[in-house]
């Protein structure tokens, strides 16, 4: 998981970077129209129902960066994260945070800030990548600690 957070972050920095370059003001348009589909802002409270709303901005700006490739190569990044949350569902504060983190990258593309909406990105994936794997961690002590309970072991040191 967080080589996975790691890559995507390179690559949407590259994307961030290439799209502000290109940014016109249907791009700026686009990007705000992602934030208005994120779910808090909708009332949305399943991740099944959140997810494609979540990934819908960082897919605009990889097409804003016009690269098929680096688009096309990112999608497979997206899936996998996918994956991940589907598996290990973020706490809603996470949630609240990361749609905040989505309007601080927005607003610092369209003023045109690309080394700050790059490192932002990468904050952003590293963050969630961060967050994915202390969850799996947990998860596995507390399955852990089921057993250990049944088996009288006590619980973690």
């Amino acid at each position: 998981m967080l080589e996975t957070a790691e890559i995507r972050g390179h690559l949407e920095a590259l994307a961030v970077r290439k799209a502000v370059a290109r940014l016109d003001p249907l791009g700026e348009a686009r990007l705000e129209a992602c934030l208005e589909e994120e779910g808090p802002s909708r009332g949305l409270d399943t991740l099944g129902e959140l997810f494609p709303e979540r990934l819908g901005l960082h897919r605009v700006i990889a097409e804003l960066a016009a690269s098929p490739v680096l688009a096309e190569t990112l999608e497979v990044f997206f899936r996998r994260t996918a994956v991940y949350a589907l598996l290990l569902p973020l706490p809603e504060e996470e949630l609240i945070a990361s749609a905040r983190e989505h309007r601080e990258i927005v607003a610092t593309m369209i003023r045109r800030d690309a080394d700050g909406a790059e490192a932002l990105i990468r904050a952003h994936a590293s963050l969630q990548g961060k967050g994915d794997a202390a969850m799996l961690r947990e998860r596995r002590w507390q399955k852990g600690a089921s057993s250990r309970t049944a088996r009288g072991e006590g619980d973690r040191p």
